[in-house]
């Protein structure tokens, strides 16, 4: 069986959606009938070199060969394609010359960018056929946001599908084995524009590009945008480029036809790959810390205070150990400014006494760096330079 998956991620004003586990030939058997008769219609490979090159997977990226619908003479046809548009007008030498990452396309613009009008003005639609799609929720944005300062909390996969029978919309809690995406369950139809783009030497480049539209109201929680979905009997109109292009854009409407559940973060990796990627995931609850070690965590040890205690009295100790802090680091120097201990009997940086007899004791400007000096010391208490000589040199003066 074929089958797509298709990853999510958020980007300015595009957005890219994916899909999960989706095309197997039976599958569209069963839910693609011909709008006249009512009858099952047979859907093939248009090139079997194609089928053999198809891999399925669950967690397709941008820049992935994936396998799109397109309509030739009425019959339906299987072709690869290569997610995210290069114009057939591209002037580069090789596909990845072109430096636009077009992998969704709004439906409000899509007659206003040459690279969406000119393919959709050949007929040009195509449908890519998928069983859900991946959705990140910014849990910085939901009611418990990361506070200031933290690192960005992890954010939330959610994969989105079509309700199994029984299933209802909106979230679901309880995702059994028979209703699980990786067990046959309803095909989701998204619309796309195809274009194809030749090289010198005449090589071909398909690519296609995603339509969006406005999210559905019940999802509007997870993203504001959402892939424009199609009924069957819709994807045979959008497909057919017998279609007016009006009545075709016409049908790019946003359903509500949707269920979803968080999944794990693994799929947020181009590398993750497996059908456990959209496996029901309830995240591991936190650890709760208790008793003494909980008590340990919530008190840390209070910063000592780089200060001499020695004979001051538990008065002036009272308060927080910043507060008495600040209160012993209140004595300025006179000449230096230094902000010196309460109790300092001499100023720890340039050496003047606070001592009442030697209020008046003289002091030295430093020649280097203009520091006021005791006239006692023989260097500068900051840069070493010589005291003494410049002492000789006032005197002499």
């Amino acid at each position: 069986g074929t089958s797509n998956n298709f990853t999510s991620h958020s980007g300015g004003n595009q957005h890219s959606h994916g899909a999960s586990k989706c095309i197997d030939s039976e599958d569209l058997v069963d839910q693609q009938n011909d709008n006249t008769t009512g009858k099952p219609v047979q859907v093939v490979w248009e090139k079997e070199i194609e089928e053999e090159l198809f891999r399925p997977r669950f967690n397709v990226a941008p820049k992935t060969d994936i396998a799109v619908l397109v309509k030739n003479a009425g019959d339906w046809k299987l072709r690869l394609m290569n997610w995210g548009l290069v114009p057939a007008w591209h002037k580069g030498e090789t596909p990845q010359d072109f430096k636009l990452h077009l992998i969704n396309a709004r439906d409000d613009g899509l007659l206003d960018k040459a690279s969406f009008r000119k393919p959709l003005e050949k007929g040009q639609r195509c449908v890519v056929v998928t069983e859900g799609f991946y959705e990140w929720l910014d849990r910085d944005q939901d009611e418990d946001p990361a506070p200031k300062g933290s690192k960005k909390k992890q954010k939330q996969p959610y994969f989105l599908c079509s309700p199994a029978s029984g299933e209802h919309l909106g979230e679901l809690e309880h995702v059994s084995h028979e209703t699980h995406p990786s067990e046959k369950r309803g095909l989701m139809f998204f619309a796309g524009i195809w274009d194809e783009w030749k090289s010198k030497t005449g090589k071909v480049h398909t690519s296609v590009v995603i339509i969006t539209v406005g999210a559905n109201k019940n999802i509007r929680w997870l993203h504001d945008r959402q892939p424009a979905l199609l009924t069957s009997s819709e994807a045979d109109l959008w497909a057919s480029p017998e279609t007016p292009l009006p009545k075709a854009l016409n049908l790019l409407k946003s359903k509500e036809h949707l269920c979803w559940w968080p999944v794990s973060p693994e799929v947020g990796s181009n590398k993750a790959e497996g059908s456990q990627l959209t496996t029901l995931y309830k995240e591991p609850k936190k650890k709760v810390n208790t008793g003494l070690t909980s008590w340990l965590k919530k008190s840390p040890a209070k910063p000592k205070a780089d200060i001499d205690t020695h004979n001051t009295t538990p008065a002036k100790l009272a308060g927080s150990p910043k507060e008495a802090e600040a209160e012993l680091l209140s004595k300025a120097c006179p000449h230096c400014t230094f902000l010196n201990q309460a109790q300092a009997l001499m100023c720890s940086m340039c050496g003047i006494s606070f001592k009442e007899k030697d209020a008046e004791e003289s002091y030295i400007s430093c020649p280097a760096c203009t520091l006021h000096n005791s006239s006692k010391r023989k260097s500068c208490s900051v840069c070493d330079a010589d005291l003494e000589a410049s002492a000789k040199r006032s005197k002499a003066v």
